[in-house]
C-alpha cells in the first residue's frame, strides 16, 4: 500500500512494466449507486459485440454491477477469449470502437474509454479461467449479501479519502476487506487466518457449491489449499494476497 508521499514500493516495478501510458495519481471518487449503470453496460456490450464469436462471454462486473453499492463511476466489463495473448484477435477491433489499451499483463488486458465522466474498463481474460470465475463469484456474492456489501462500501469510502501514488495502490489496499468478507461468509469458527480472526474455509467451499455450480468450486478448493499452506508457514501477508486475487 503506497500513498502519494510514501517511499517506493515493491509494486512500483510491476506497474512500470504493465501500465501503458504510465502511472496515474488522481482523486478516488465514490458515488452512490446509479440505476443508469446497467443501461450503460448494455450500450457498451453492443459495441463489444463487434468481436463476434471471439468474445465467449461479456459480463458486467465490479461494484457498478452490484445494485445498491456505492462505487467509483467505472463500468467494469469482463470479456473472455480463448487466448488473451493473441491480441490481434480482439485489440484492433476494440480500438476501432474507441477503447484504448491501458494494461498488458500475463493473461489479462484492460482497455478503456478515453472519456473520464463515466469510465468504461474492458477486462479481457481467458475463457473458463480462474479470473473469470473469481470475478463472477465476487459480483454474485455481493449482490446477495448485504452485510458484506456494506462492509466493502465502507472500506472503499475510507480508502478513497487518501491520496494514492497510483489508483492501482488503492485497489491493492482493499485486500484486507476481502479477508473480512470471507470471514463473514464462512462463519465464526475454523482455520486460523490472521491474528484475532478465524475462518471456516470448508464451509466457504460448501457455500460456493450451493451458490453457483459444483464445477466452479474447484477454485475455492485451490484457495483453501493455498491459505492452509501459507497459514501453517506463518505467511499471513501471502494469505491476504491470495485471497485478494481470488475476489479481485
Amino acid at each position: 500500500m503506497r500513498l502519494a508521499d510514501d517511499a517506493p514500493s515493491h509494486l512500483d516495478e510491476y506497474l512500470d512494466r504493465v501500465l501503458i501510458g504510465g502511472w496515474e495519481s488522481r482523486e478516488i471518487t465514490i458515488v452512490e449507486y446509479d440505476p443508469a449503470w446497467p443501461a450503460r453496460f448494455a450500450q457498451e456490450r453492443l459495441r463489444i459485440a463487434v468481436l463476434g464469436s471471439v468474445a465467449k462471454r461479456i459480463e458486467h462486473i465490479g461494484s457498478t454491477a452490484v445494485p445498491g453499492l456505492a462505487a467509483k463511476p467505472i463500468i467494469d466489463i469482463l470479456v473472455t477469449v480463448d487466448d488473451v495473448e493473441d491480441e490481434a484477435c480482439y485489440v484492433p477491433r476494440l480500438q476501432a470502437c474507441g477503447y484504448v489499451l491501458r494494461v498488458r499483463e500475463p493473461d489479462h488486458r484492460m482497455l478503456r474509454t478515453p472519456a473520464r465522466d463515466v469510465h468504461v474498463h474492458v477486462h479481457v481474460w481467458r475463457c473458463g479461467g480462474d479470473d473469470e470465475r473469481r470475478q463472477l463469484l465476487f459480483r454474485d456474492w455481493l449482490r446477495g449479501n448485504a452485510p458484506d456489501r456494506d462492509l466493502y462500501e465502507q472500506t472503499k469510502r475510507e480508502l478513497a479519502r487518501r491520496s494514492w501514488a497510483d489508483t492501482n495502490y488503492y485497489a491493492d489496499a482493499k485486500s484486507a476487506v476481502i479477508v473480512a468478507i470471507l470471514e463473514r461468509a464462512a462463519g465464526d469458527a475454523g482455520t486460523p487466518l490472521a491474528d484475532g480472526g478465524e475462518i471456516c474455509l470448508g464451509r466457504f467451499v460448501e457455500a460456493v457449491v450451493a451458490h453457483r455450480t459444483e464445477s466452479e468450486s474447484d477454485i475455492a478448493q485451490s484457495l483453501l489449499a493455498d491459505v492452509q499452506t501459507f497459514n501453517n508457514a506463518g505467511r499471513r501477508d501471502d494469505i491476504a494476497i491470495v485471497v485478494g486475487r481470488f475476489l479481485s
